[in-house]
């Protein structure tokens, strides 16, 4: 984003969502969302916020404390908390943990909107398959040993370390053959 790491500047720009939802249990969805909102000093976050609401299904249960809410709903809500700050990158550990599959095809909606409106959205998967209509890029760590006959097409691989390799997919159809 151009800023130093540790400046508030730099924290606006990105946005995670951890597969784990980090909330705080005695505090409500709106709470949450007064908490982000004023720590980050986002400007409209209530319209923004809402508007997440809406999409996570979530507007009818904002006096709800966190501990109160199902796995789905907490993934949602970080999601949303994320989302608020309107990040120009956004990093996303396992997103449909937890979801249900209407609230999944709701997702995908939301990344492709993000891609669409500039963001750059990351997802670290270990489904690839639900998230192959929407990525632009794919990269893929493979675990193998040196000179392990196979054959790879549509794609770049790298060597990280050891018998770790990176897969850089250039094609949504990359076929990957090791024997």
């Amino acid at each position: 984003c151009g800023y130093p790491n540790d400046s508030i500047e730099a924290k606006r720009c990105f946005g995670y969502v951890p597969e784990t939802p980090i909330l705080y249990d005695l505090l409500t969805i709106d709470e949450h969302i007064d908490f982000i909102g004023n720590a980050y000093r986002v400007d409209n976050y209530h319209e923004i916020a809402n508007k997440y609401l809406e999409l996570f299904k979530l507007t009818g249960k904002r006096k709800s404390m966190a501990k109160e809410l199902s796995k789905g709903m907490t993934q949602k809500l970080s999601m949303l908390l994320a989302l608020l700050i309107q990040p120009q990158a956004l990093l996303v550990d396992e997103p449909m943990v937890g979801l249900d599959p209407a609230s999944i095809e709701d997702v995908l909606k939301i990344f492709t909107l993000l891609k669409e409106e500039g963001c750059a959205v990351f997802v670290s998967t270990h489904i690839i398959d639900i998230i192959k209509d929407i990525y632009d890029e794919a990269y893929i760590m493979i675990r193998m040993n040196e000179g392990t006959p196979g054959n790879i097409e549509g794609g770049e691989l790298t060597h990280i370390t050891g018998n770790l390799y990176l897969l850089r997919a250039k094609e949504k159809s990359v076929k990957i053959e090791i024997r």
